[in-house]
């Protein structure tokens, strides 16, 4: 039984940050989204007296940490701040809960997508009522078969289009298996009555993922400006392991941002005014880089600041 409380997004995120990171090794040798086998880092060794080799000069970083001066975190709250938790939901009862949403501008049901059981069957979308909930939700939409829902797998994300009541659309973000290999894909699914049902699963894009079973990122979130914007993580394994990070290609280690309102180039999507990369020189869709494993983003209702949740190592 899984049972909610008020500001509890919150906590949610912090404890699907931490389950995000779980191990920070994935298998030992995988392969990068062009398929490339990648063999995993060796000692390196010495040279001729045994000593150790002499540093390399990265190709990115930084040599010394630069001055902060506006990008601080807000005073804490006095302790006579009156926050605390309450109990809403007692009773709801759900499997895996990934993503918690409601219909923009309809307070009166919730919607949850659940991550899909181990054995890579299909991951489901359920609803409640906000007031008098059932034990039971209701089951109003499949995604998969996944196959593909161990480690840091499943469906990961879910956000309704800003102008759900005129279209109907539901993006979702998952993982799944199929005969080119394990794959992240960001999808669209459309319901006709308002909510009560979802269907017609339609991929916006895919590509391969690594066989590293952590850092595959999955949210998606439409921003102020009307985008979609859709996170992955570098791969997995540990430190970089594919060496993503910087590489301008591709989408793993990025948030990407793309309008789906207005499609080009046979692709159902197009890219926005403002991509640093939308005439070349990278992945037109990438909005930021650089990212470990951006699990969950989010956009503050006021200023439409982006704020990235990026789950750390554990050393």
């Amino acid at each position: 039984m899984t049972r909610f409380y008020g500001l509890g997004l919150v906590a949610a995120a912090v404890t699907l940050a931490i389950a995000a990171c779980s191990s920070d090794s994935g298998d030992d040798a995988a392969t990068n989204d062009g398929g490339v086998v990648v063999p995993p880092a060796t000692d390196g060794g010495g040279g001729d007296d045994g000593a150790p080799p002499p540093p390399t000069r990265s190709e990115f970083g930084l040599d010394t940490r630069p001055a902060n001066t506006t990008c601080k975190t807000a005073p804490r709250p006095p302790s006579t701040a009156k926050v605390a938790f309450q109990q809403v939901f007692t009773n709801v009862n759900l499997q895996l809960p990934m993503v918690l949403a409601q219909i923009p501008g309809d307070s009166s049901r919730w919607y949850v997508a659940q991550r899909g059981t181990a054995d890579g069957a299909n991951a489901t979308i359920v609803s409640f009522p906000t007031t008098s909930p059932p034990n039971t939700p209701t089951q109003v939409a499949t995604v998969g078969p996944l196959a593909l829902t161990g480690g840091e797998g499943g469906l990961l994300g879910m956000a309704f289009h800003p102008k759900f009541a005129q279209n109907g659309k539901l993006f979702v973000s998952f993982t799944k298996q199929d005969a080119g290999g394990p794959k992240s894909e960001v999808a669209v699914l459309t319901s006709t009555d308002g909510g009560a049902t979802f269907g017609n699963l339609s991929e916006i894009f895919s590509f391969v993922q690594s066989s590293a079973s952590n850092h595959k990122g999955g949210c998606v979130q439409f921003g102020k400006d009307g985008f979609l914007y859709a996170s992955f993580g570098d791969g997995g394994n540990q430190d970089d392991f594919f060496k993503n990070g910087q590489n301008l290609n591709g989408f793993f280690a990025k948030i990407h941002r793309i309008d789906v309102d207005n499609p080009s180039g046979g692709k159902p999507y197009s890219i926005p005014d403002g991509n640093p990369f939308k005439n070349g020189g990278g992945q037109d869709t990438i909005y930021s880089r650089g990212h470990r494993n951006p699990f969950r983003f989010s956009f503050d209702r006021e200023s439409g600041q982006l704020w990235v949740g990026d789950v750390g190592g554990s050393d």
